[in-house]
């Protein structure tokens, strides 16, 4: 039987080494509830991103990998990309402040 702390079963059921892999997840993880209060199915064992990447602004559920990855002591990084949204909705939800972290012409920035 394989050591659950260092393998995992990827997609296709095959094992994989999870030290030497990274998960990134793109704007809201699967199985996570927008805002963060909880997760899609609680019978779920959800995985902990590695890397996420927002997009257009960071969501509620940011914060609980913020502070998962502070208490367990994980490594996380968090990145921005959303440049690209129209200044109407910049105005429109109060996104215009993120707007002053990109520098020159940057597309994305990491944010921890």
């Amino acid at each position: 039987m394989q050591n659950s702390t260092s393998n995992d079963l990827a997609v296709d059921g095959s094992i994989f080494k999870s030290d030497r892999l990274k998960i990134l997840s793109i704007d809201i993880p699967s199985g996570y509830e927008v805002d963060g209060s909880s997760i899609l199915d609680s019978k779920c064992d959800l995985f902990f991103p590695d890397v996420l990447i927002s997009l257009t602004a960071p969501k509620k559920v940011a914060l609980r990998f913020e502070t998962d990855a502070r208490r367990n002591r994980k490594m996380f990084s968090h990145w921005l990309g959303g440049r690209f949204v129209p200044q109407c909705v910049m105005e429109k939800f109060g996104l215009g402040h993120l707007l002053k972290l990109y520098k020159g012409d940057e597309q994305i920035i990491q944010l921890r």
